[in-house]
């Protein structure tokens, strides 16, 4: 799992970005493809292969959440 808290130093170069959509974050690292998906409280979501897939990730979080009942 990704420590969002080595985030917070500034870097020489940007290497990673984290982007918010709604109530998740994504953590883009330049050195891969894949997207690392959180929720705003820092919970996994999963991880894309790639920035198109992160609306699949995102729909199979909520699909499981209402499973569960939450």
């Amino acid at each position: 799992m990704l420590d969002l808290s080595l985030l917070a130093g500034p870097a020489t170069d940007a290497t990673a970005v984290l982007e918010r959509l709604g109530p998740y974050v994504c953590y883009f690292d330049a050195d891969t493809p894949e997207v690392e998906v959180f929720t705003e409280t820092r919970e996994p979501v999963g991880t894309a292969s790639d920035p198109d897939g992160i609306g699949e990730v995102l729909e199979a979080f909520e699909q499981r959440q209402a499973a569960r009942g939450e």
